[in-house]
C-alpha cells in the first residue's frame, strides 16, 4: 500500500512533466497501461 500511496502522490508531478515534456508523451501514454496490471 505504500508503493500504490506514493504512485498516487507522484501521478500530478507525471501529467505535469507530460504536458512539460512532449517528446515524451508516447511514455505517458505507456504509463497506465503499466500501472494498471500492477494495481489490479
Amino acid at each position: 500500500m505504500h508503493s500504490l500511496a506514493c504512485t498516487w502522490l507522484a501521478l500530478p508531478r507525471l501529467v505535469w512533466a507530460c504536458r512539460a515534456l512532449p517528446c515524451l508523451s508516447w511514455t505517458c501514454l505507456a504509463l497506465p497501461g503499466l500501472a494498471l496490471p500492477s494495481l489490479a
